[in-house]
């Protein structure tokens, strides 16, 4: 019964066949042992690996005990050993959050060194009650309720699942596999140390609750199956308005389309902004509440700055039309910006082109003056394009990103210079295309911020008879 249980599960909710290379983590008791049974029982090829986190002084005994299980059904061993203590200290972690880190960094790891189909652990039904218990605790949305998944994907691989087989199986059930087929698992003592949260709700919280319920477990577990339903109704409108919310992603940021996000519900923005940080950090496990509140009000109400730090290293940032999720060291300039190559030099003549980074091109051209044309020049409202006295510039521009001390005379100031950094401040022109923007000089004077205005001292003016056509164009 229960092995027709674990085939149906590997199959239809694991995407699992019979033949499949395995990587399972084998710590020694009922659950890894009566999994690995099963697999090997079932036909899939077994690599049984244990790892040893030194934190008990029967370590090294369980660790013989469990190399001796998978030499009797000849099964390959993977061994692996760290201070489990030393790496909680070095990464600020709690004992139990420094065991799973390098449980399934050592897992995950040996996975990737073979053809390996996932890798397997022993979580049962009894873990999952206890997991979404914790979460509720703790505080939590549709995603905890859920809780353990018998499919996922995690941050230590790309492509290897983690997949749980036992997930609707209870502890009750694994023993007494154990005892029909002559198992003799070695028992974990800490498992009964109280100072441990979840042992805490294992053996005092959950008693509790069964006296005022005896079937608390089944029905917290069925409610845990059915809200997965739910969760898989919803990623799947999330998945459909993704597609018209997406403008770039890659491995360091995710640009989403501002206008198309302020128009879905509260509730799909909020499943959006997990999806689009989960993308960044897979596997991180405390996007909370506070941290999609904190990015929803920033998307509402932008800060000065147009950017907020929200967790685990990531940033959002306000761009116009759309926002970006992003690391703090992200390359993330667009491509629908003029950019130049940090320190790059580009000598236009008039008449001439040069070629921008990215495809863009700016082009010179030397045109006679006439009525008409003025009246275009007057009324241009294209700001990829400027006009400017031939008389006050000459034949060779200079084109390059800005420096230090830069000043400027915009059009409509009289004269009045500013720094070039505080007139891109003043325009707004977005914080991560300010250091490659493309500017136009003649000799040491900037003439043309492109995009944006010309300098006092080049306008077109009524005596001006030859007219220096500029423009920037993408293609």
């Amino acid at each position: 019964m229960l092995m027709k249980i674990v085939e149906d599960v590997l199959k239809e909710k694991c995407s699992l066949s019979v033949g499949d290379k395995l990587v399972v983590g084998v710590s020694g008791g009922p659950d890894s042992l009566v999994l690995t049974d099963l697999l090997f029982r079932l036909g899939f090829t077994v690599y049984v690996a244990h790892f040893n986190h030194q934190l008990r002084p029967e370590s090294k005994e369980e660790a013989d005990f469990v190399k001796a299980f998978a030499g009797s059904r000849e099964l390959p061993f993977i061994y692996g050993s760290s201070s489990t203590a030393s790496y909680a200290r070095e990464h600020k972690l709690s004992v139990e959050e420094a065991a799973r880190e390098l449980r399934y960094q050592f897992l995950f790891e040996n996975a990737g060194k073979q053809n390996i189909g996932a890798v397997v652990v022993g979580h049962n039904a009894d873990d999952q009650v206890e997991t979404v218990l914790m979460h509720l605790i703790r505080g939590t949305g549709l995603d905890g309720l859920v809780g353990l998944k018998y499919q996922s994907m995690t941050k230590w691989s790309q492509d290897i699942p983690l997949v749980r087989p036992l997930l609707s199986v209870w502890r009750e059930e694994i023993e007494n596999y154990c005892n029909i087929h002559h198992l003799e698992p070695r028992y974990d003592r800490s498992n009964l140390d109280k100072t441990y949260f979840r042992n805490r709700l294992r053996h005092h919280l959950i008693p509790t609750l069964e006296e005022y319920n005896p079937n608390f477990k089944d029905l917290f577990w069925r409610m845990s199956e059915t809200l997965l339903a739910d969760r898989d109704l919803v990623e799947g409108l999330v998945d459909d308005i993704w597609d018209t919310l997406i403008l770039e992603q890659s491995e360091t940021h995710v640009a989403l389309d501002l206008n198309i996000f302020r128009s879905i519900s509260l509730g799909l923005k909020r499943r959006v902004l997990r999806k689009a940080i989960a993308l960044l950090r897979p596997g991180l496990r405390d996007i909370g509440y506070e941290v999609i509140d904190h990015a929803l009000l920033s998307i509402s109400s932008p800060p000065q700055s147009s950017q907020t730090d929200l967790v685990s290293g990531l940033f959002l940032l306000i761009e116009e039309d759309r926002f970006v999720i992003a690391e703090w060291d992200a390359d993330i300039v667009r491509d629908d910006w003029p950019q130049l190559v940090q320190d790059a030099l580009r000598n236009l003549s008039v008449p001439g082109k040069e070629q921008l980074s990215g495809g863009w091109i700016i082009e010179a051209k030397l045109i006679d003056s006439s009525p008409e044309l003025k009246k275009e020049v007057y009324g241009n409202k294209n700001l990829y394009t400027a006009y400017m006295d031939f008389a006050d510039i000459g034949t060779n521009l200079l084109i390059r990103p800005r420096q230090a001390g830069d000043k400027f005379d915009p059009l409509g100031m009289q004269g009045n210079s500013l720094k070039v950094a505080d007139f891109m401040v003043n325009v707004k022109l977005p914080r991560r295309a300010r250091k490659n923007w493309p500017l136009v000089f003649f000799k040491n004077k900037l003439i043309w911020v492109p995009g944006y205005r010309i300098s006092d001292y080049v306008k077109v003016k009524d005596t001006t008879q030859k007219i220096v056509r500029l423009s920037v164009e993408k293609h």
